[in-house]
């Protein structure tokens, strides 16, 4: 089973919701957030490839206070790629986006190398590094995919029994 993340427009910035998704079919990696109350047919159709996906979410607040402090974390810019950028450092691409993705009002993480760390993108140990969580404080909801099976409820259900009993898988709340 892979896990995705989606969501859907937000009109609330002062408390922005994040979704946190774990890919590659291991929990612990963050796929796309996004500053959302809701979710968004649209964006599961962008970002989910089956119905066995879910959208795991949190909050601004939550990934502020139980993400390391060296973790960066901002909302993305979206503007024309003619747009001036007002960032200029070697992190200023992770900070904008083409206008047509507002869609996702996407919310990044970002963990610069420590001063004697190095990144290889040609090696596939270098992809992604795991960062120390506290998975209890930081996930609020798990949510099924619209067209979930009951297999894919059913094993939503263990995973979360095994790693997180504390919370409880919802079903997706889209009238579809």
């Amino acid at each position: 089973m892979k896990y995705h993340c989606e969501s859907a427009n937000s009109s609330d910035r002062r408390h922005p919701r994040q979704h946190l998704g774990a890919g590659c079919g291991a929990p612990g990696y963050s796929a796309p957030r996004h500053r959302n109350a809701r979710e968004s047919f649209v964006m599961w159709q962008a970002y989910t490839h089956s119905s066995e996906s879910v959208v795991i979410t949190t909050s601004a607040k939550a990934l502020h206070r139980f993400l390391p402090e060296k973790i960066m974390k901002y909302a993305v810019k979206y503007a024309p790629l003619d747009f001036p950028r007002t960032e200029f450092s070697h992190n200023a691409l992770f900070y904008y986006k083409p206008s047509p993705y507002v869609i996702e009002h996407e919310y990044r993480l970002l963990r610069s190398p420590d001063e004697n760390e190095e990144f290889y993108p040609d090696k596939p140990e270098d992809w992604f590094r795991r960062v120390p969580t506290k998975t209890k404080k930081m996930i609020h909801r798990v949510i099924t995919h619209p067209y979930a099976s009951q297999e894919t409820k059913l094993k939503v259900d263990r995973l979360l029994q095994e790693i997180l009993p504390c919370r409880r898988r919802e079903d997706s709340a889209l009238q579809l």
